[in-house]
């Protein structure tokens, strides 16, 4: 008998429960789509197409001899909780494909994190999908990258190029990048950047949101705009989030706190530390990028002191969720951590930045569970980083690394083929 364990894979989202030949599945529809195209955050996943005129998203890579064929007709099964698939990987047969394998196909998320279960893992080999040509201003340059995100739409990246005071974008397979904000020197004009650190991509209206730092603002960049737009001033940001409410959280550095601000602020809230540079759970030593998730928690990674703070929305201090054992190269040590994104299951995606690798903590671990990719000395090679910056996620639960002092993007691709084994 088939079955999932329960926290095997997160869903980013909850699955609608459609009737196809008469069994409920706990999975989206796909109707829009052909047969076996991609219609998941789980990239095992496609859409079914079933005998009866009937569309599913379903697990793809299943055992053929394991299921039953459809009876004479071809498109009958008595099985409860089955339905007559052709299925391609079951060749000239009709099988009974079980409804519950298509409960790890989550919707391909356009606003959460995708889904990733715990027996994923990456390519220890990157591609270079931006820069990767030396340091310096060209197209198909970068120099000294800090910050990386991704559209969800249609896979671009957007790169914050710190010393050419640009933000870079990357089409899939591109050779070079176009300049959509900033690329006119260091200045403080709206249409210049000083230093631009984090990055984010609103998904309503495509816009890019900037930690212009040493100018002190954040910039609203529309798409095709040749100027920003200051949303706010005096605030002298390095990490910089929005929830799902439209509310901003910044890091700010030389204060050890972070702040939230609502469109038309002047002033901001303190949400988190504020209580001097120090190591208590109220404090930070200089925090740099952030992560918010669904429910306004916030993710700090508290760079000096080489550790992630958790920080559930109201509280008066954080929780350290990762390192915070001195600074080292060991599994449960980071030093001088840059940025850290959180996936549906509470797993932690970490920059440890000076030891050039890039770590995966297990919600509630007290170690990393795998170095991803990189190792502690800096490297060019294609499996090696050198001081990596940013991180993010594709729709599909590839990983984009900024290798800062590479002067590159690289590309992680995802390999689920373990997470059959939680089927069983």
């Amino acid at each position: 008998m088939i079955s999932i364990e329960k926290n095997d894979l997160a869903n980013s989202e909850k699955n609608h429960v459609i009737l196809v030949g008469g069994s409920q599945f706990a999975s989206q529809s796909c109707n829009e789509l052909s047969q076996y195209e991609k219609c998941s955050s789980n990239s095992a996943c496609g859409c079914f197409h079933s005998t009866d005129g009937n569309t599913f998203c379903g697990f793809i890579y299943v055992t053929c001899s394991e299921l039953v064929s459809c009876l004479g007709n071809n498109r009958t099964c008595f099985q409860p909780g089955t339905v007559c698939v052709q299925h391609p990987r079951c060749h000239s047969r009709p099988v009974c494909y079980p409804s519950k394998m298509a409960q790890i196909c989550p919707s391909i998320p356009t606003t959460t994190m995708p889904s990733i279960c715990l027996q994923a893992k990456w390519s220890s080999n990157g591609i270079t999908v931006a820069g990767g040509n030396g340091a310096g201003d060209a197209l198909n340059q970068l120099q000294f990258p800090v910050g990386v995100v991704v559209d969800h739409k249609d896979d671009s990246i957007y790169i914050s190029d710190e010393y050419n005071s640009r933000v870079m974008k990357w089409i899939p397979d591109a050779k070079s990048g176009t300049v959509v904000a900033g690329g006119n020197g260091r200045g403080n004009e709206s249409n210049m950047l000083n230093t631009a650190t984090q990055i984010f991509l609103d998904k309503k209206d495509g816009s890019l949101l900037i930690c212009d730092q040493v100018n002190k603002r954040v910039q609203r960049w529309r798409k095709n705009s040749t100027n920003g737009e200051t949303i706010f001033s005096n605030i002298p940001c390095v990490g910089l989030a929005m929830d799902s409410e439209g509310s901003f959280y910044a890091t700010e550095w030389d204060d050890s706190r972070v702040t939230k601000w609502h469109l038309g602020d002047t002033k901001s809230q303190i949400v988190a530390g504020g209580n001097g540079k120090g190591s208590g759970l109220d404090q930070f030593d200089h925090p740099s990028y952030l992560f918010v998730d669904q429910n306004q928690t916030l993710f700090i990674a508290d760079q000096w002191n080489n550790r992630i703070i958790k920080w559930l929305k109201g509280a008066k201090q954080g929780i350290v969720v990762a390192g915070d054992n001195d600074e080292g190269q060991n599994m449960n040590q980071l030093i001088f951590p840059t940025s850290v994104i959180v996936d549906q299951l509470g797993t932690l995606y970490i920059t440890d930045t000076n030891n050039n690798r890039l770590q995966r903590w297990f919600k509630d671990a007290t170690s990393a569970n795998v170095t991803i990719v990189g190792g502690i000395e800096e490297e060019s090679g294609h499996d090696r980083l050198s001081f990596p910056n940013d991180v993010a996620f594709d729709r599909y639960g590839n990983l984009y690394v900024v290798d800062h002092y590479n002067h590159r993007v690289q590309m992680f691709k995802i390999d689920i083929s373990d997470c059959q084994k939680s089927i069983t």
